[in-house]
């Protein structure tokens, strides 16, 4: 007889290899390489399989009685639920598919990037699945043709700039199988021509018919994605505490402008004046950056990295510049034994976007992709033997909260623990904290409609001061990532605030690396969940240290 954790289980189990036939990109970048030569195929009957699929294993969920189970498996339990409640409100209650061609291109993308960029696979395995999926790029761009339905000029545009950089990818995924004696020419001249079909089907037919701008979710829609990812806090409370973060860290900057004689502005200005001014070093001085990061991370015992794992610095594909500004980090495939993950750097193409290269800003942001964030977290979600934790950090944003609000906690921690002593790196951090605090305000009001993508941009160069076409790159993908960007200051600020709750109730005995450790260990979840777990840990901790 089956019990309760067996059911749940089997469950689950029996979700994630139906979620990866219909989403086999997702399993090549999980690490399931069975996937490998599988597309996604893209029309309404694959979505309504998934739906129903999602509803249907809802539903087996909820015959579940979770004080049947084991703590563990409660979390698994309700992670696992939140993850598919996730899934439902973007296919039902914000179907984007319908309204953003650009998710086809970045599906389309993704499946190819994933098999050019994972090295330990052999060469033969990886040219004969990038020219599976390379003849069977129609499956997933033409599948819009019938999907997009309620299209916006915002969004198609996005999709069109996207469009002009994908035959880039086609054109290495050729190189490297003409360098290993392959000639794939034929299916990326077809592949090319289905690129060529879909650019003028958005050009003559869905631009001249699309809405203006972009659609915001509006106020019930984002209260319902907030509540499905355990924040519980209303829209004006968060965009409260993002106007008071604005106010606190405008504060700080002023004190470090005033001692020295000048505006905040012109601190800035000068922060940023100081970037790396040939392209040709960028890269050099990122991974100087990083290697800088590890070894700080290592000698004060921040936090523990797990063996094997390294960090390789590469040029953004072109195909990503348009959603990846800066800079971006690729974890390896979770189920895979590498542990080498891809930071991305996308080159500036303007003295504009130079300047946010400053060496102080490098360091910062290698401090939130690499040591101790992104890069250190995933190599511990790589760790957990959890198959679910792993699934939902790949398969879904609801645990964004934790995984965005983790890399930028360390700034500050960072920050904290004088990685690195001048003002100027101060103001580095405290600015790039500025452009979180207001993308919170940004995503809530940009998400329920009570603030326009211009008044975004205003904000952006305002409050962060950011250049206008770094601004304007930047909300184009808060429109789509609606509910997203308000993570990493909201994460942050769990975070902190449990790290408080810990000290005070462990006091003297309270070890910052092993809080840091309590919070990795457990892989990914919401960081209300996870906030629920790590107390528990800790108060079974407390009373195991009681004389």
């Amino acid at each position: 007889m089956s019990t309760a954790v067996d059911t749940l289980y089997e469950t689950i189990e029996k979700y994630i290899r139906s979620f990866l036939e219909l989403n086999p990109d997702v399993g090549t970048a999980l690490g399931f390489h069975q996937y490998d030569s599988s597309v996604p195929v893209v029309s309404r009957e694959t979505l309504r399989q998934l739906t129903e699929l999602t509803k249907r294993t809802l539903e087996k969920l909820s015959s579940i009685d979770p004080k049947e189970l084991p703590y563990s498996a409660q979390v698994d339990y309700r992670a696992f639920k939140m993850f598919l409640e996730d899934c439902l409100f973007w296919l039902v209650d914000f179907p984007c598919y319908r309204m953003v061609p650009a998710l086809y291109i970045e599906k389309a993308c993704a499946m190819l990037f994933r098999l050019l960029t994972i090295p330990y696979l052999p060469t033969e395995h990886r040219l004969i699945a990038l020219e599976k999926r390379i003849r069977n790029l129609d499956k997933v761009l033409l599948g819009a043709l019938e999907l997009i339905d309620e299209p916006y000029t915002l969004w198609t545009d996005i999709a069109l700039e996207m469009c002009s950089a994908l035959p880039l990818l086609l054109s290495s995924a050729e190189k490297l199988a003409r360098e290993h004696g392959y000639d794939i020419s034929a299916p990326c001249s077809r592949a090319l021509n289905t690129i060529e079909r879909f650019r003028r089907w958005l050009l003559d037919e869905v631009k001249p018919r699309a809405k203006p701008g972009f659609k915001p979710m509006g106020y019930e829609l984002f209260r319902k994605l907030l509540r499905i990812r355990g924040i519980s806090e209303e829209p004006e409370v968060l965009v409260k505490l993002g106007e008071e973060e604005i106010a606190r860290l405008r504060t700080e900057l002023e004190k470090i402008a005033s001692s020295r004689g000048i505006s905040v502005e012109k601190l800035v200005e000068e922060v940023k004046s100081r970037y790396v001014r040939e392209r040709s070093k960028l890269l050099d001085t990122y991974s100087r950056a990083i290697s800088e990061a590890r070894e700080f991370v290592l000698r004060h015992k921040i936090v523990d990295l797990p063996a094997g794992e390294r960090v390789r610095v590469i040029e953004t594909p072109e195909y990503l510049r348009p959603i990846i500004p800066f800079a971006a980090y690729i974890p390896p495939p979770l189920f895979s034994y590498v542990r080498e993950g891809l930071y991305l750097v996308t080159p500036p193409e303007s003295e504009d976007l130079m300047k946010e290269h400053s060496w102080y800003s490098i360091l910062n942001t290698s401090v939130h992709e690499a040591y101790p964030g992104h890069h250190t977290q995933f190599a511990w979600i790589q760790a957990t033997p959890n198959i679910i934790r792993k699934f939902i950090a790949i398969a879904s944003n609801v645990a964004t909260s934790f995984i965005e609000g983790w890399a930028h906690y360390c700034e500050e921690l960072l920050l904290e623990h004088g990685f690195h002593s001048e003002p100027e790196y101060r103001t580095v951090v405290l600015v790039d904290a500025l452009w979180r605090a207001a993308r919170v305000v940004i995503d809530v009001k940009l998400s329920t409609g009570s603030m326009s993508f211009d008044e975004a941009v205003d904000m952006l160069m305002r409050v962060a001061f950011m250049s206008r076409e770094g601004a304007i790159r930047e909300v184009k993908r808060y429109t789509i990532d609606q509910g997203y960007q308000l993570c990493y200051m909201y994460g942050k600020y769990r975070i902190k605030r449990l790290r408080e709750k810990v000290r005070k109730l462990l006091g003297s005995r309270f070890r910052e690396d092993v809080f840091h450790r309590l919070l990795l260990e457990e892989g990914v979840l919401p960081v209300s969940l996870l906030e629920e777990v790590v107390m528990k840990k800790v108060e079974e901790l407390a009373r195991g240290m009681s004389p």
